[in-house]
């Protein structure tokens, strides 16, 4: 269902010109995605009017879709601070953000970086995805490292974004009373259709699959999909040569 907003007071002039700034941001980062303002509004759950007053800089309730609109539009959240030269604008094509950590094999607390914390690593190729807001997580623990070893960067997908088929490693969160935890897995369709969660690690506790169940509310939920990964290679940089001097 379509949300409907009511526009903000603006408080001067200053204001109103940095939430213009903002919408000509948000535009300009609409267009690069290739999308329209109806699009971007049915990827958002709001009518095609909030997005045209948002870009206008008639409307400031953007800033309770950042997250969403950072995805959607794969920018950082910090590219729609108007007027703050410091903060990082739209990434660069061969760069993705590393947005949090997740633990192979074990749920753990999901720990997702806050805006500033987070950081940019090289692009992976991932052909059939360039259009997809893809993103890394950094994997904790050896419980999955016969794919992905301690301090790999797994790069993902919304799974409301592709498929997911039998044999994909897939991030999974589960609920735990208030706290989320997630995990990284790898999905199996058995034999007798039952759809099992498996570890991949040459750890002997971490073994055994977790099994899905539709009918159970507290199932865990599969939310990115891994369609690449990043591993740097820990070599010390070159020394550096210096010019001899002439005799």
């Amino acid at each position: 269902m379509s949300a409907v907003l009511t526009a903000r007071p603006m408080a001067n002039a200053a204001t109103q010109s940095a939430h213009v700034e903002t919408g000509q941001r948000i535009r300009e980062a609409r267009k690069r995605a290739g999308l329209t303002q109806k699009e971007l509004a049915d990827r958002l759950g709001v009518v095609q009017s909030v997005v045209s007053d948002w870009e206008r800089g008639a409307l400031e309730s953007w800033r309770d879709y950042t997250d969403q609109l950072s995805r959607v539009l794969s920018v950082t959240h910090g590219y729609f601070a108007a007027g703050t030269s410091a903060q990082r604008g739209p990434l660069l094509a061969q760069e993705l953000e590393v947005v949090g950590e997740v633990q192979g094999g074990t749920f753990r607390l999901a720990v997702e970086y806050s805006p500033e914390d987070r950081y940019v690593l090289p692009a992976i190729a991932t052909p059939g995805y360039d259009r997809v807001p893809r993103r890394y997580l950094k994997v904790i623990g050896d419980s999955v490292n016969l794919e992905f070893p301690d301090g790999t960067y797994v790069c993902v997908v919304s799974a409301a974004d592709t498929d997911v088929r039998s044999g994909d490693f897939v991030v999974v969160y589960a609920r735990q009373g208030e706290l989320r935890e997630a995990t990284i897995k790898q999905i199996m369709v058995e034999a007798e259709g039952r759809i099992a969660l498996w570890p991949r690690s040459t750890d002997p506790q971490h073994q055994a699959p977790i099994y899905l169940n539709d009918d159970d509310q507290d199932a865990p939920e599969i939310a990115y999909v891994v369609i690449g990964a990043y591993k740097p290679v820990d070599r010390p940089a070159p020394p550096i040569r210096l010019p001899r001097a002439r005799r």
